[in-house]
C-alpha cells in the first residue's frame, strides 16, 4: 500500500501536478511536503508548474503555499482554485 502519490504530466518547461494524496493515517508527518518538493526538484530549472485545488481543501493549500505555490486564479463555478510555483521559490531546499 502506497503511503503518498502524486501525477504529474506534461512535457519541456510546463508541468501539472494533479492526484496528490497521503493516506490519511500519515498525514501532517511531512510527507506530502517531502514528495512534492522532490518532484519540484527534480523538474528542469525555470519549468512552469501548475495544480488546482478546491477552494474549501485548507490542508491541501497550506501545503502547496509552503512549497512554493501561490493562487493564481480563482475558478469560482467550480470552487477551485488554480495555482502556480513561484519562479523565486521553483526548487525547495
Amino acid at each position: 500500500e502506497e503511503a503518498a502519490r502524486l501525477t504529474l504530466s506534461g512535457t519541456g518547461g510546463f508541468f501539472c501536478i494533479s492526484d496528490v494524496k497521503v493516506k490519511e493515517d500519515l498525514r501532517r508527518r511531512g510527507y506530502g511536503t517531502l514528495l512534492l518538493s522532490s518532484v519540484l526538484k527534480a523538474l528542469p530549472s525555470g519549468a512552469d508548474v501548475v495544480l488546482q485545488v478546491r477552494s474549501n481543501n485548507k490542508p491541501a493549500l497550506r501545503l502547496y503555499q509552503k512549497t512554493g505555490f501561490e493562487i493564481s486564479e480563482r475558478l469560482s463555478f467550480y470552487r477551485f482554485d488554480r495555482l502556480i510555483q513561484r519562479e523565486d521559490l521553483s526548487r525547495p531546499q
